[in-house]
């Protein structure tokens, strides 16, 4: 692989190919980071429906999916951010989950032992 000095003027067609080659990757990661924030949002909704129809313990959710894609857990919510950022009717679903997860613990926090 050949260095190219950059500072110093170059020519038209190492410029263009640079510029081509830099495109073609940041479209690709472009494209990466959208059908990761897809899977996080089916994600997020099927934990969503399986605690509430079968209180199974939504805990480590983002972490799983970050281990099963190969990236960061920050980087699993920093899409989900996004996404809640976005779309209000997600926003509204996270909320009402929060809810229903603190409900849930209620019982254990007062001692009742449901």
């Amino acid at each position: 692989m050949r260095v190219t000095n950059w500072h110093f003027p170059q020519a038209p067609e190492a410029v263009a190919r640079r510029a081509g080659g830099r495109r073609r990757f940041n479209a690709e990661r472009q494209r990466r980071a959208e059908n990761r924030r897809v899977l996080v949002e089916w994600r997020f909704l099927q934990v969503a429906e399986e605690f509430l129809l079968s209180r199974k313990n939504p805990r480590g959710w983002q972490t799983r999916l970050a281990d099963e894609l190969g990236v960061s857990r920050m980087q699993i919510g920093r899409d989900f951010k996004r996404l809640l950022a976005e779309d209000d009717v997600l926003r509204y679903l996270a909320f009402l989950f929060d809810c229903a997860i603190s409900f849930s613990r209620l019982p254990k926090r007062l001692g009742l032992g449901w």
